[in-house]
């Protein structure tokens, strides 16, 4: 018991040290030549929602704790093959498509009671697609595990491409792989950790990161 809490405390400091290692790295380097300064894609801009803007709790809450849970939950969670982790990555996948092609969220008006009860229909149809085809989606991970990952980062990294303002512009559609590559490259990272050390370690990764962009 002792032996593994040094493991854990080990492996925290290992995260931490990476996480923090790595985002100084790019924001010093970012800074350092004016990324920011530059205008990449046409008034592309994050959309801060108004009900967040009014609620400084609330944002800290939703996006330091509840988005990289709910994120690892759904996007990493089904890296490593079990019928409810399948599910959980279908779950994901299918939500980025909802976000991109039939919401393409309107950020001041959050998903509405019907498309919520929807979703958890639509939940409930993939939950006995996975429990019917588990020995198929089963032999897909043992076979194609580096296809699930990069599903899994590309689906993470598109799920924030409609929270950016002007994103139906097809400039920015053509050049949504270069200015969604912090959420590429932060889809990676969180897999590596997560399959390396475990879900809540990505978790905690995630918090920290979200923690360290959110008060830099």
């Amino acid at each position: 018991m002792i032996s593994e809490m040094k493991n854990n405390s080990l492996v925290i400091i290992k995260v931490a040290t990476l996480v923090c290692g790595i985002f100084f790295i790019l924001w010093y380097t970012s800074n350092y030549i004016n990324f920011g300064d530059n205008d990449f894609g046409v008034n592309f801009v994050r959309k801060n929602p108004d009900y967040l803007e009014k609620n400084k709790t609330l944002n800290f809450v939703i996006t330091i704790i509840f988005t990289p849970f709910l994120e690892e939950l759904f996007y990493r969670k089904g890296l490593k093959y079990s019928v409810t982790n399948s599910l959980l990555l279908l779950t994901g996948i299918f939500y980025t498509l909802f976000l991109l092609f039939i919401s393409n969220l309107n950020i001041n008006n959050p998903i509405n009671h019907f498309s919520f009860l929807l979703g958890l229909c639509f939940v409930f149809i993939l939950g006995i697609f996975a429990n019917k085809y588990k020995e198929k989606i089963k032999l897909v991970y043992s076979k194609y595990p580096k296809y699930i990952i990069t599903v899994s980062i590309v689906s993470f990294a598109y799920s924030h491409y409609p929270m950016y303002s002007n994103n139906i512009n097809v400039i920015n559609i053509l050049l949504s792989p270069l200015l969604l590559l912090q959420y590429f490259l932060g889809g990676a990272f969180f897999s590596v950790i997560n399959l390396k050390y475990g879900f809540w370690f990505g978790v905690f990764a995630h918090v920290l990161w979200n923690y360290l962009v959110t008060f830099q």
